[in-house]
């Protein structure tokens, strides 16, 4: 008798303790306490994100990538000159750089990331400032084809190429890999990949370039750009704007 009432104990016991480690029921528990934190306020964690390069860095990254062991850290170059997502490099093609009025980037609907521009049946135009023409001339004879600004690239027989930019497109780990191995080979504090992004939107704003523009170029909405991206305006900001409005009224 009492051995079959310690049995029937034991299996209760080893019952509760399977149904406190259920795995779903932990998931859940899991979940609730995490939408718990995510509604406290949150310390920036990475403070990399937002720091942004300056023109000397720019350059240094940019002598690196010319000599790079592996051609394909042309996107490295070409983010810090252009701004643009990481991952978009991956996805244009040769013939998206257009030579037919300067050089202009279009950025095709299916390789947007958001979701306005991925709707839209036509693509988007970046510009391309000359620091990044000088690395495509770089990336297009290491890799046996030519370059220039008034015909984009094209073969030994004067033939346009056609097909991915990035003929063996890297994966997201090596992408990041790479840029911080570039930057401590250009002895340049380390910064995120996006903190290229950051640094071209607060550069042209602080130009005073529409940011109307600057969401097309980079592919966002403007709201995006004033939520995500812009820096606070500092005092001396608002303190500038009366001197500002004269000289515009002036003029």
């Amino acid at each position: 008798m009492s051995l079959s009432l310690l049995r029937v104990v034991y299996g209760l016991a080893v019952a509760i303790h399977l149904y406190k480690m259920n795995p779903v029921l932990e998931a859940k528990k899991n979940q609730v306490l995490a939408t718990q934190i995510r509604k406290l306020p949150q310390e920036k964690r990475n403070p990399a994100m937002r720091r942004e390069l300056t023109i000397e860095e720019r350059q240094k990254i940019c002598e690196v990538v010319k000599t790079w062991r592996d051609p394909r850290a042309v996107w490295v170059g070409l983010d810090v000159w252009i701004g643009l997502r990481p991952s978009i490099f991956n996805r244009i093609h040769f013939e998206d750089f257009d030579a037919s009025s300067g050089i202009v980037l279009w950025i095709r609907p299916e390789v947007h990331k958001s979701e306005r521009y991925r709707k839209t049946s036509d693509p988007t135009p970046s510009f391309v400032p000359p620091e990044a023409i000088e690395l495509l001339e770089n990336y297009a004879r290491r890799i046996g084809i030519c370059f220039n600004k008034e015909r984009g690239f094209f073969d030994s027989a004067g033939q346009a190429v056609k097909g991915i930019f990035i003929r063996r497109p890297l994966g997201r780990s090596t992408m990041r890999r790479t840029w911080k191995d570039i930057l401590e080979k250009a002895q340049v504090e380390y910064a995120s990949p996006y903190a290229a992004r950051i640094t071209m939107i607060n550069e042209m704003v602080s130009k005073g370039i529409n940011i109307r523009d600057i969401a097309t170029h980079m592919g966002n909405t403007p709201e995006t750009i004033y939520k995500c991206y812009l820096k606070p305006s500092s005092v001396k900001d608002i303190q500038s704007i009366p001197a500002k409005l004269q000289i515009q009224r002036a003029a």
